[in-house]
């Protein structure tokens, strides 16, 4: 009886999931924050934020002003829009768009992202861009006897939590 329900469960599942696209309004460009301190500060404070977050470092070249994160998954850190396209989860750093069938939404099984900083001394001033690349999400519907795995890619975004924390952080 529980192959039979588990069977009907996919096969509707599979017909009648809705993906809608995120309705808020994200950022598209990088996130540019300007502070009076100097680069070496910014830097240190930057670094110390990584480390504080427990994001491990790909690439760090103090010489170009360039820090990218590794791979991360957001699983822990992530939220889907309420209806009127704001974030359910304010302090979340993703967002992610809702894929649901038959009522219930389904969570991404992956969900991953790197930071992208940028530091650059701009006339007496520090200039910090931050982006979130490579952004991968992904819900797997299972494979049973009578279908394949489906992949489901879902859109995701910055919240910009995470670039107001540099903001805070640097201030």
């Amino acid at each position: 009886m529980k192959k039979l329900l588990f069977f009907t469960c996919i096969v509707l599942v599979s017909c009648t999931v809705s993906k809608p696209t995120l309705k808020g309004k994200y950022q598209e460009t990088p996130y540019q924050i300007e502070t009076s301190k100097s680069f070496d500060e910014t830097w240190s404070k930057l670094i110390d934020l990584f480390a504080q977050k427990g994001l491990s470092i790909k690439i760090i070249d103090k010489s170009s002003g360039l820090i990218t994160s590794e791979k991360t998954s957001f699983l822990s850190s992530y939220t889907f829009e309420n209806e009127q396209g704001q974030p359910e989860k304010p302090n979340a750093f993703v967002v992610v768009s809702k894929l649901s069938a038959m009522g219930r939404v389904y969570p991404p099984q992956t969900l991953t992202g790197e930071w992208n900083v940028r530091i650059k001394p701009v006339e007496g001033k520090t200039i910090i861009n931050v982006n979130l690349v490579n952004i991968v999400a992904q819900y797997f519907q299972p494979q049973s006897q009578y279908s394949a795995q489906k992949t489901y890619d879902l859109e995701a975004k910055s919240t910009g939590v995470f670039e107001k924390l540099i903001t805070d952080q640097i201030k």
